[in-house]
């Protein structure tokens, strides 16, 4: 009796991506089957060309390799209705990512303007270095400003946004920043869930530039190491799993469940827990594990033995991770290996049984989409078909169970790569068996850290079996002080399905111009050179189905598909094809007909098909020359206009216990400058402004804690910390501090002057920003005079309007880049929603007795009332101390300012 359909499962029915060497999903099959990899040794015109100064090539720590991405700087930004300067100032990773979602539809034959559902998108971009090291390393772009144009295009929080609008998409548009593809994906299967779109592509792009510098293996500042990093853009199309059934969609894999879990110090309890919980999976089956860390560290061992001794019906067996073969993909990575791991389910469809052949199981276990063997089962793994038998992943129907199907499993060979941190295992494929002894899971880094080695109660547990199945298979992101995201995937059922029926088909091909059409009907055969078994009623269905009717058209006559791929080389070589005759013929001149017209469609089901041809040109600033560069792969801008510290110390002092003070949504330090003048703490301060640089890469404030930390971490190596700001500075503190307790590390105390929680800040809107700044300028900033009349609709309008008799050139640059830091700030502390355990440090709230100035708060609808709420977030409630004044007088007022030293004084004497 056929299983029940899980009605809460997500099918996968697109996978497109660019990756380093494999231009598209096939591409990426043949890598992984093949044993390849992407990464490579750079040569030295590439690391002249990268600015990798020469004293850094010979430290034994510095490994010049990578994975770059071809094609970055080509974009058609006609088609996406682009300006060329607008192209030229967007992030390659927005215009990646852009293409990827349009093509990702497109493969999937869910035409953009064929769906009547909502589409939604939900994407993941890491920091822009191409505006680091590229604009505004430009004379000549860096002289135009901070405008618009540079910020948007290089924000990764309109990574998603920009995809739904630019292609007219009528669900949400949500972006995760650097958090990862793999959350992008939880995200949209949420949303398909509740409801809130019908279709959802998700997935991320990295792209960092420049690709030829080369990485540390091992950082010269922290002592971590790292893999070598490459660069892609990975999405994958997703469905509700009955609707995909009803719908014919192809499907890929389907997702069983997702889980985020935010870890405490050390290991604790995985999501895959969670997931195994309610995952239906057989009793003693295996399950393959693709396992990378979000920063591109290797993996801690006592990490990855927590996932695979995880508790269920299912033993987990290690694979070896994407990044062995393309490198650390960055944002990308989560569903790069998604997409691996659905090649690897797909390929078990059509594998021998055990012992039947060595090198087909090998190659199923690489995770590819072509089986080895024998060409009839490497064709079958290409159609998602069976060999011997007329199936494919189910299509509609009511009973269907996606966790039928197994794959072929078998050892994978170690490979090589650079130094790895003690305890981390950075490939090789092992298997665990949950309860194995009292020291069960324990993971070594045998050979180096190069040649892995596993044990499991104090003994080697043996290699599974070639050919063997597994039954599902985990993605995991594993955060470093954040997250972890998992995924889990079973292999598409498979049924029975029709015969292809006799007769001609007409197969159509559309453009919008002849060039076009030639395009199309090559990479059509390039598509059906490499997957032959492609059933011909399945092409004419999506083709006349998914893709709009464009003017230059024509008709291909074939019975199959090997006279398909006849009919394309014809037309391709003489222009010519076969008259199609009435009634499909009419459609050659314009006219609608039914897609029965082309042929007997009883039993076909969409499938992938090639996405139409863009026209892609150069679209890319070189960075100017430099006197100087920075060390590779880590080089950091140094516009003039900007100061060359972050990090600044306000005044020395005595004894151990330093002090660092983090600036207000604003970006400067002078209210702490003028606060340390009444202050009798005795030992040293140190102040951060903001980092104007990297404006566009720290648009969250996880990100911007980060940064901070990394800077305070120069003076001050480890702990004991004492950590405190004011308004925005107080939540980035906050944050600062949660990354510490996370990494085990002792904060001795936090003081937090008049900061509001995250919940207090609503998702805030350009013009009520823009609006509010005269009365900011009035009540905040001091400045007098200021013209009534019509909001300001832009930056420069605003600091025009601000402008005061005196000031030069200079100063009108800083007052905009102090608007647009605090729009930054602004939209940072919207989204910010820290998770996980309640922080265990003391710390005291320094809250103003009088009621925030409305003029300014109203507008930006700052919901003041929710400081209440601080102590909810604390293990113990912080200690509440009332000063004189409002958010904004009680550090500007001289008077109380020496009130707000004397709480600051006497919060810090206090000890933990």
């Amino acid at each position: 009796m056929a299983a029940t359909v899980d009605t809460r499962a997500i099918a996968v029915v697109g996978m497109t991506g660019r990756f380093p060497t494999a231009p598209d999903v096939a591409a990426l099959a043949g890598l992984l089957a093949g044993g390849g990899t992407a990464v490579r040794e750079f040569t030295p015109a590439e690391l002249a060309a990268a600015r990798v100064p020469a004293e850094v090539l010979p430290d034994p720590r510095y490994v010049p390799s990578g994975a770059p991405l071809e094609g970055v700087e080509l974009f058609d930004a006609d088609f996406f209705g682009m300006t060329d300067r607008e192209a030229d100032l967007t992030d390659p990773q927005q215009r990646l990512f852009l293409e990827g979602v349009w093509t990702a539809l497109e493969e999937a034959g869910l035409g953009i303007d064929e769906q009547d559902g909502r589409i939604g998108v939900f994407g993941s971009a890491g920091p822009s270095t191409y505006l680091v090291n590229n604009l505004l390393q430009n004379p000549a772009t860096r002289a135009q400003g901070l405008n618009p144009a540079l910020l948007l295009g290089n924000d990764a929080d309109f990574v998603a946004t920009r995809a739904v609008t630019r292609l007219g998409l009528s669900g949400p548009g949500t972006s995760v920043g650097e958090d990862g593809s793999l959350l992008a994906v939880h995200l949209a299967c949420e949303a398909l869930r509740a409801g809130e779109c019908d279709i959802a592509v998700a997935g991320g792009a990295a792209v960092r530039v420049p690709q030829t510098a080369g990485h540390w293996a091992v950082d010269p500042e922290t002592g971590h190491a790292f893999e070598p990093r490459g660069n892609a853009c990975a999405l994958v199309v997703l469905r509700r799993y009955p609707e995909a059934l009803a719908a014919g969609d192809r499907i890929h894999a389907v997702i069983r469940g997702t889980a985020i879990v935010e870890h405490p110090v050390g290991p604790g309890p995985s999501g895959l827990d969670r997931l195994l919980a309610g995952a239906g999976l057989p009793t003693g089956g295996l399950g393959h594990l693709d396992v990378h860390s979000a920063d591109g560290r290797p993996v801690d061992a006592a990490r990855l033995a927590a996932l695979v001794t995880s508790p269920g019906p299912s033993r987990w067996r290690l694979g070896e991770p994407t990044a062995a073969r393309l490198g650390h993909l960055g944002t990308a990575a989560g569903v790069t290996g998604l997409i691996a791991s659905a090649l690897l389910l797909r390929a078990a469809e059509a594998a021998p049984a055990d012992g039947e052949s060595d090198r087909a199981a090998a190659a199923a276990h690489r995770a590819t989409g072509q089986a080895a063997g024998d060409p009839t089962a490497a064709r079958a793994a290409e159609s998602g078909t069976a060999p011997g038998r007329n199936a494919e992943p189910a299509g509609p129907g009511p009973e269907a169970d996606p966790t039928a199907g197994r794959v072929a499993a078998a050892d994978t060979a170690p490979t090589a790569g650079p130094p790895a941190e003690a305890g981390a295992v950075p490939g090789g494929a092992t298997e665990f068996a949950p309860g194995a002894g009292p020291t069960a899971g324990r993971v070594d880094a045998g050979g180096g850290g190069r040649v892995p080695r596993a044990v499991a109660g104090d003994r080697v547990p043996q290699a599974r079996g070639r050919g063997r199945g597994v039954d599902a298979a985990c993605v995991a992101t594993l955060g470093t002080g954040s997250a972890d995201v998992y995924c889990l995937l079973v292999a598409p059922p498979v049924r029975e399905r029709g015969e292809v029926p006799s007769g001609a088909y007409l197969v159509p091909l559309s453009a919008a111009d002849r060039t076009g059409l030639r395009e199309s009907a090559r990479d059509l055969l390039r598509h059906l050179d490499r997957q032959p078994a492609v059933r011909v009623d399945d092409l004419v269905r999506t083709l006349a189905e998914a893709r709009p009717e464009l003017p230059h058209r024509v008709l291909l006559r074939a019975t199959d598909t090997a006279g398909l791929r006849a009919a394309l080389r014809e037309y391709l070589a003489t222009g010519r094809a076969a008259d199609p005759g009435p009634p499909a013929g009419r459609w050659l001149t314009g006219a609608q007909v039914r897609t029965e017209s082309f042929g007997d469609l009883r039993n076909a089901r969409r499938t992938a098909v090639p996405a139409r041809p863009l026209r892609r040109r150069r679209h890319w600033i070189e960075p100017g020359p430099v006197e100087r560069p920075a060390p590779a792969a880590r080089q950091q801008p140094r516009p003039g206009l900007l100061r060359e510290r972050t990090l600044l110390r306000l005044r020395p002092g005595t004894g151990e216990r330093d002090l660092f003070l983090i600036h207000p949504a604003g970006g400067s330090v002078f209210c702490y400058q003028n606060l340390l003048a009444h202050s009798g703490y005795p030992g040293t301060v140190w102040a951060l402004s903001f980092p104007v640089a990297r404006i566009a890469e720290l648009g969250s404030v996880p990100a911007l804690a980060r940064a901070h930390l990394e800077e305070i971490r120069r003076v001050r190596p480890r702990g004991p910390y004492l950590l405190g700001g004011y308004s925005f500075g107080g939540t980035v503190a906050y944050e600062v501090a949660r990354i510490l307790q996370q990494e085990g590390e002792q904060v001795e105390h936090l003081v937090l002057l008049d900061a509001l929680p995250p919940e207090a800040y609503p998702k805030p809107k350009l013009a009520e920003f823009l609006a509010a700044v005269p009365e900011f300028g009035r009540s905040v900033l001091g400045l007098a005079d200021l013209p009534d009349g019509p909001a300001p609709t832009g930056f420069d309008e605003a600091v025009e309007l601000l402008r005061q008799p005196g000031w030069n050139a200079q100063t009108t640059a800083e007052y905009r880049v102090f608007l647009e830091v605090f729009w930054a700030n602004c939209r940072a502390l919207a989204k910010y929603r820290a998770g996980g355990s309640r922080l265990r440090v003391p710390a005291t709230l320094v809250r103003a007795a009088s009621p925030e100035p409305p003029e300014v708060f109203t507008r930006l609808g700052v919901r003041a009332e929710t400081a209440d709420r601080w102590p909810q977030r604390f293990d113990r409630p912080p200690r509440t101390v009332l000063v004189p004044g409002d958010h904004y007088t009680m550090v500007h007022h001289p008077e109380h300012r020496r009130a707000l030293a004397a709480a600051l004084d006497e919060a810090l004497s206090t000890r933990s």
